[in-house]
């Protein structure tokens, strides 16, 4: 279904036949597919899942695990020495360490 600014597809993946990367893209239902741009607009029709994937509303719990999701009192955060000074290093290698399974000093050779 398409008419002069629009084309009606299913999102779907391949491989380049050029180059081999994988892409992203829509194929119509000629079967022809259009890879996503930078810039394009897309409009998104969601399909109900099939009987038997959809989740059951009793399998969901409203409440958050005892002291909330945002509750890190339990855990202490630790980064490599060497890499305190920089912050992006920091975001990326520090963790969180439970202080349950921890024992003393946390060390470089306990995050490896």
């Amino acid at each position: 279904m398409e008419n002069d600014n629009a084309v009606i597809g299913v999102i779907t993946s391949r491989k380049c036949p050029t180059c081999g990367h994988h892409e992203v893209g829509y194929e119509t239902s000629n079967g022809e597919f259009l890879p996503l741009r930078p810039g394009d607009s897309v409009g998104v029709f969601r399909k109900p899942p099939a009987p038997g994937l959809a989740a059951k509303p009793e399998e969901f719990t409203v409440e958050s695990p005892e002291g909330g999701e945002d509750d890190f009192s339990g855990f202490e955060t630790w980064v490599p020495e060497a890499l305190k000074s920089n912050r992006s290093l920091r975001s990326k290698y520090g963790v969180l360490i439970n202080k349950d399974v921890v024992k003393g000093e946390m060390s470089a050779a306990l995050y490896e």
